[in-house]
């Protein structure tokens, strides 16, 4: 009787290992259908996302960039009007902190820049921060519009007008330079800011 006991638990591990290795490969299995399931679905999902988007953006003066943006907007077919020109504002208020950072850096790193230039580099700074002001008020104003107040959208497109004022100005500083250099530095990251203002 002990060696039948014996033999009994000698079969069991093996059991209880084939057990698991089962159990292991069909939620293996389980898993991989659902998944691919999971993909195929958000395939289609980002495939119709993109395609609303295009459709939304035909007709703006850059339809690329609006593409891009709304693309990053989960559902957006859901979100109001005050919802994206606020998403937008804080797209354009980040652009505007990293030309920011650019000229700060390249006020503090070149050092032998011309008087003019550094001039120019600190009135654009000075721009920058008044166009983050200005569209951190947009973005306010847009509290009252979602609460039905539609007339504050010519008040906020006034705001990113001086916005993209604030940038050709910021530009233009660097027109009397005889070296153009960092006018072409800084302005990459200016033309990013006026081609989002000018979508909203």
């Amino acid at each position: 009787m002990n060696s039948f006991r014996r033999s009994k638990l000698l079969f069991l591990p093996p059991l209880i290992l084939i057990s698991v290795f089962a159990s292991l490969f069909l939620l293996t299995e389980s898993v991989t259908k659902t998944t691919q399931k999971a993909h195929h679905h958000h395939h289609l999902h980002v495939q119709n996302h993109l395609q609303t988007a295009r459709s939304t953006c035909q007709g703006t003066l850059h339809p690329d960039l609006c593409v891009s943006t709304l693309s990053k907007f989960p559902d957006f077919q859901k979100k109001s009007v005050a919802d994206f020109i606020s998403a937008t504002v804080n797209l354009t208020i980040n652009l505007v902190h990293s030309s920011a950072s650019s000229c700060k850096s390249i006020r503090n790193h070149l050092h032998a820049v011309p008087l003019i230039q550094r001039r120019a580099i600190d009135d654009c700074l000075e721009l920058l921060s008044e166009t983050v002001d200005e569209l951190k008020s947009a973005v306010s104003d847009l509290s009252s519009v979602q609460k039905g107040s539609h007339s504050r959208y010519s008040d906020i497109q006034t705001l990113l007008s001086g916005a993209m004022t604030n940038q050709d100005t910021c530009l233009d500083g660097f027109a009397q330079a005889s070296n153009k250099t960092l006018r072409k530095i800084i302005q990459p990251g200016l033309v990013n800011i006026l081609l989002v203002s000018a979508e909203i």
